[in-house]
């Protein structure tokens, strides 16, 4: 097994208010592991944000161990902490913090300089990711041009410019519509996890957490056990298949030539507890073998996250994705 990204080990943190301590968190101990998505669930004020600025190195004053990649951090001197937080960190949080007089595009760009990249190099990389966000067209827009759902994913962008070891995720869609929220997360999972990024995100949402691939909860200043977000996901893929319009493709050749896989089709993520399926919510596009393929690079538990439209008003679910993958004649 690979070694952790983060390891907490009896991590505290107390105050001082009106003579009295209080104990925000009460021996933590967590571990990530390269690659997973850790939802930390609980409600305003329950530390979640605190237990962050450990993670994220921000502030002194707690106790116990932070090891970050391997590094015992919470010893370093403060030149040190921000080392480990330029070349292992990327951070989002609920407010975009973007440079208002910066556009889309240098505000990816400029991390990326302070890390010690060429402009072009660093140019680059944020008009890669800028694009994948679907921001291709707005490089040249600062953020008062933008609308809240597109700042946040440029903030997206620049939490990720140095190809971060752990994103760090405070309320990520805290600010935004349920729908633009959605549509963030989605955007935000699917670029976190392409990227081979871990990340631990912060959130009182339970719908959202459910994505995720494990939740743990902060109750008390401490955590409780964790839950395998996983184990959700076959109540979803059954409303995929019990939906209003349920699809009848079951991985036959509708064509009878082989074709079908050159059909149109595009990748939708899917909302828990509202509608099963919301148009809007369209992450990408083309062929059908491309769309099969891509729901394929996701482990099994994350496949009910996302449904395949297909020429015809066929909806696909995991099971009619994965019985199409199944196929002899499966390009992918």
């Amino acid at each position: 097994m690979s070694d952790p990204v983060v390891r907490l080990a009896n991590l505290t943190r107390s105050f001082e208010q009106g003579g009295e301590r209080i104990d925000v968190l009460r021996g933590i101990d967590l571990e990530i592991r390269p690659g997973e998505i850790v939802a930390l669930l609980g409600p305003s004020g329950s530390g979640k944000s605190t237990m962050l600025q450990a993670v994220g190195l921000l502030e002194g004053g707690f106790g116990g161990t932070i090891e970050i990649a391997g590094v015992p951090a919470s010893t370093l001197p403060s030149d040190g902490r921000t080392r480990v937080r330029r070349e292992h960190l990327g951070f989002v949080y609920q407010f975009h913090h973007l440079l208002p007089d910066f556009n889309a595009e240098e505000n990816v760009i400029l991390p990326q300089l302070v890390a010690g990249k060429g402009r072009e190099e660093a140019g680059a990389r944020a008009r890669e990711l800028l694009g994948a966000l679907g921001l291709a067209q707005r490089l040249d827009h600062r953020p008062s041009q933008l609308s809240g759902g597109e700042q946040q994913r440029v903030a997206v962008a620049r939490a990720l410019a140095n190809r971060p070891t752990l994103v760090l995720a405070d309320e990520p869609t805290g600010n935004l519509d349920e729908q633009t929220a959605d549509r963030v997360l989605a955007q935000f999972l699917e670029l976190v996890r392409g990227e081979g990024s871990a990340a631990l995100v912060a959130t009182h949402n339970e719908r959202m957490a459910a994505r995720m691939d494990r939740v743990v909860r902060l109750h008390d200043g401490k955590l409780e056990q964790a839950i395998q977000a996983g184990t959700r996901e076959t109540n979803r893929d059954k409303e995929i298949r019990m939906a209003d319009h349920p699809s009848t493709f079951k991985g036959e050749d509708t064509h009878g030539d082989g074709s079908q896989w050159n059909d149109r089709a595009s990748i939708h993520s899917v909302d828990e507890g509202s509608s099963v399926f919301n148009g809007a919510n369209r992450l990408r596009s083309g062929t059908l073998a491309e769309m099969v393929a891509h729901i394929m690079t996701y482990p099994p538990e994350r496949r009910g996250d996302f449904v395949i439209e297909k020429a015809g008003d066929h909806r696909l679910g995991r099971a009619e994705i994965e019985a199409l993958a199944a196929r002899s004649d499966f390009p992918g």
